[in-house]
Parts: structure tokens; sequence; C-alpha cells
């Protein structure tokens, strides 16, 4: 059973600590309704002497699971004289970052199979921070993508108004599944608040600053989205925007500037733009566009960059400005992140007075 195999894991763990030494505990484990735990061990860290007592899980995603556990195991330790140095300790396979975080702020400590260990004892404190492994972050990082991401982005555009499911898988066009199980997952995660239940059940985003960098922490530990990059003969880059602009209207091809263009309107910061990044509907459409403004493909010294875009949903939450069709803000945040230095400050400007989180 996996208990047994993190059992054994957390076990070598710590034999592996500098002179620490660890042993079968002489208890016999509580399996009452309100007092149970997976082991106790006595281990020596340090030349300091613990009791261990550890509740082992398969995968701790969210933070709300990770207090559940103190609870029990705080439950649990109520069984032991006060007198005991008892050092409560998870184990799982994988960890969240924000379940790693409650659980320090809880005293608890924690271990997973990516080599990450938490043991808070005065004299014997060892702290081994290493990214989650891979199968459990994939699992956090795949709220970021496709049409998860688009419920991300009708739920950021609601601010903090309550919403219900049906209102964010309209405004996303994904089905009310989707929706929900999207919903589900940020609600785990502490991002948002609930009132009422079953039909009624309404939500609003109660975190934005976490879900911002926890959107953030995805795209900077990505791959950077792929652009093709152009050059467009003696054009300054309003004078691109406007003749793309007239073209996509009658060619009815779904586009948005983003990046730095974007950010210069909802949040002005650099003097000058010029170089556009475009996100743009992909096709035989597109490509007469390009011809007709006679992009030509390069390599450096391009000053039109397009962002392929597969799915017309993704169009849903751009806005009308300046005679332009415009990213919405949280959009051209997240594009400007992979944008180099200047892109990067012009991001964090961009946050500040316009997402304000």
């Amino acid at each position: 059973m996996y208990e047994d195999q993190l059992l054994d894991a957390l076990g070598a763990a710590l034999a592996t600590l500098p002179g620490a030494r660890v042993w079968p505990a002489d208890v016999e484990l509580a399996r009452t309704q309100d007092a149970r735990v997976d082991a106790v061990v006595e281990a020596e860290i340090g030349g300091e002497r613990l009791r261990l007592v550890i509740e082992a899980k398969r995968n701790i995603a969210f933070p709300r699971d990770a207090r559940e556990l103190v609870w029990q195991l705080r439950d649990y330790l109520k069984h032991f004289p006060a007198d005991t140095r008892v050092v409560p300790i998870v184990a799982a396979q994988s960890l969240s970052p924000g379940a790693r975080q409650l659980l320090r702020d809880e005293g608890v400590g924690y271990f997973d199979l990516g080599g990450s260990l938490y043991i808070p004892a005065p004299g014997a404190f060892v702290f081994v921070d290493r990214p989650p492994p891979k199968a459990g972050q994939r699992k956090i990082n795949a709220l970021f993508v496709g049409r998860r991401a688009l419920v991300l982005q009708a739920v950021w555009e609601k601010a903090r108004d309550w919403f219900s499911v049906g209102e964010i898988a309209e405004r996303a066009a994904v089905s009310a599944a989707t929706a929900s199980e999207t919903l589900i997952e940020l609600e785990r995660r502490e991002w948002l608040d609930v009132r009422g239940a079953g039909p009624s059940k309404e939500r609003a985003l109660a975190a934005p600053s976490k879900f911002l960098d926890a959107w953030r922490d995805y795209k900077l530990s990505s791959k950077p989205t792929h652009l093709q990059y152009y050059y467009v003969r003696a054009l300054q880059s309003y004078e691109i925007s406007s003749r793309f602009d007239e073209l996509a209207e009658q060619m009815s091809v779904l586009y948005a500037l983003t990046g730095e263009a974007a950010a210069q309107i909802h949040a002005p910061f650099l003097t000058s733009v010029p170089q556009l990044r475009v996100r743009l509907e992909m096709g035989a459409k597109a490509d007469r566009l390009l011809q007709q403004i006679e992009a030509k493909s390069v390599t450096e010294g391009w000053n039109l960059a397009i962002l392929g875009v597969k799915h017309k949903a993704e169009f849903n939450f751009r806005q009308r400005l300046d005679g332009a069709w415009m990213a919405s803000p949280l959009q051209a945040y997240l594009d400007l992140l992979n944008a180099g230095a200047r892109g990067a400050e012009a991001a964090d400007h961009l946050r500040r007075e316009s997402l304000r989180a």
C-alpha cells in the first residue's frame, strides 16, 4: 500500500541526515474515530530525542486538506503526556506549495517523494525544500491550461462579485461540467468564498493575490509561448495596428493586441512600443492578412510577433480600446511574463496599476 511505501521512504530520508537514528516507537496506535494515525517512530536528530507522529496521504494538493490533517494530528497528540517531545509529520507522495506553507504555519512537519523534508523541532530543525514530484506538479499545472484557463479568466473578470456556475460557463464558453470542476479546484485551494448550496450555490474570488501568484509561477516555470516573428516594412507600430485592425474587420479574423502594446493602453509605462505582439486566430484568413500587410518572416529585427490561437473562446475577454482590440489586462500580464526584461517590468507595473493584486 502507498502508506507503507511513504513510511519506508520517510524512514530512508531521515536515516540520511547526519548523525540521525530512527527506530519503531513502543506505543499502541490509537484507532478511535476521533484519534488515528499511521505510524509513530522514535528519532534522534542532532542529538535531540524526538517522537514523530506520522499521517500518510497519497496527494495533498489543497490547503484545506492539509488543515484537516493538522486537526486530526492534534487530536491524536492529546493522548501523549505533556512533557513528551512529539513532532507531528504529514507524509505524502506530493504536497502542493500551498499545503506546505500551511503546514509550516501550523508547526507541522512534512515529507514528500520529491525529497522535501520539514521537521520543526527546537535543536533538531530540518528543512529541505524541493519541487513537488512531476506527477503532482502536472495536476497543479493542469488548472492553468486549456478550457480551465478560460474559466479562470471568467472568474477574474467577475472581480469580487458573486457568481454562479452557469454564469462562468456562459462567459468562458465551456460546459457547465468543466466550469463546475474548475471552480471546485479553486475552492479547494481556498481562493474562493462560497455561499449557499446546490443549484443556488454562489462563489466569489477571495484570494486574488494567491490566484495571480500561482498563475505567474506556472507561466514562469513553463516553456515560453511559441511566437512567429515578422518585419513589416517602413511602418510605425500604431500604423501596423491600424492596418491590422482594418484588414481583420474586412476578413472576419479574430485578433487582440497583447504584451507591451496592450499593457500600454491598460496602464501606461513605456515611452514607446516599437514592437507589436498579437494574438491571432490562425487559419487561411490569417495567412492572407499577413500577406496583405507584407509581413516578412524573420528571426531578428522584428516589429510584429504573432501568437497563434486555436480556440475562438480565447477572444471572449478582449476589449475594444483606442481603435483596436486589446487582450484583457490579465491576458496581457500573463503574456508579458516571458517577454524579456522590459516585459517583466511592464508586467509588474500592469499588475500594480490595473490588476491591483
